[in-house]
């Protein structure tokens, strides 16, 4: 069995649990770096991916964490790393959610709002400067907004506005890896004007009532302890799941 087929079958079975992002993200970095796999019995018990001093995939069906002695960085499960001396990285964690297609509600827009389609990517600059304003602390060009049209799982579909009258007030973009039917939500914003009027969610639905027909389950992620706590968000539209993923960068 090789490397990406193993992959795939265990994302397949825990998406959650198995990587931190979308499966089709990890496969296309997957090039260039070292990867190991074991198979007992016609079972994979353990997988990991490096490239030079990060370690990008680790899998390991005991719980055997890492060796992160020499690693300046690591994806890595929280349940994997409750042994480890973390003390010389950086932390960021992160909730890592699944939605499987239960019943969902229909989005609700209270009158003066209204669904749009992005114009991708004509529209590239204006989403740039939307998500731009509303992070304090990422800044995206419109050149790169524009490359993500041309990834494997871009849907012009997925790219979504909510409008007051031709103002933009919010923003949804999701992916669609057809190839094993997953959606993954990638960028959910309101404008800090209008957040606590429930326009989240109705993107969240929205792009979950564009998605039935095509995904089989839908993933996310987010920062954890982020302030806004995206998380409740995504729980109070149906996705479920515990799992937590770290991203350690080792200290200077």
């Amino acid at each position: 069995m090789d490397f990406k087929t193993a992959l795939t079958e265990l994302y397949l079975r825990d998406p959650a649990g198995t990587l931190p992002n979308a499966l089709w993200k990890t496969l296309a970095m997957l090039d260039g770096m070292e990867t190991s796999i074991d198979v007992r019995g016609g079972e994979v018990v353990h997988l990991e991916a490096r490239k030079g001093r990060g370690l990008y995939v680790y899998w390991d069906l005991n719980g055997v964490p890492p060796d992160i002695d020499g690693l300046d960085f690591a994806l890595l499960h929280a349940g994997l790393a409750r042994t480890l001396d973390l003390e010389e990285f950086y932390v960021e964690r992160y909730f890592r959610l699944v939605h499987r297609g239960a019943a969902l509600e229909e989005p609700f827009l209270s009158a003066g709002f209204s669904f749009g389609d992005v114009d991708v990517p004509a529209e590239a600059s204006k989403v740039a400067d939307f998500i731009n304003l509303c992070y304090e602390d990422i800044n995206v060009s419109s050149s790169e907004v524009r490359s993500w049209t041309l990834s494997p799982a871009f849907d012009r579909s997925l790219w979504l506005w909510i409008l007051e009258g031709d103002e933009p007030v919010a923003l949804g973009i999701a992916d669609l890896d057809r190839s094993i039917g997953e959606g993954s939500l990638e960028w959910i914003q309101v404008h800090p004007s209008y957040r606590g009027m429930g326009l989240g969610k109705a993107v969240v639905f929205e792009l979950l009532r564009r998605l039935q027909s095509l995904a089989v389950f839908t993933t996310v992620s987010g920062e954890l302890d982020n302030r806004t706590n995206p998380e409740a968000l995504y729980r109070r539209c149906g996705f479920e799941g515990n799992d937590v993923w770290l991203v350690l960068r080792r200290r200077e």
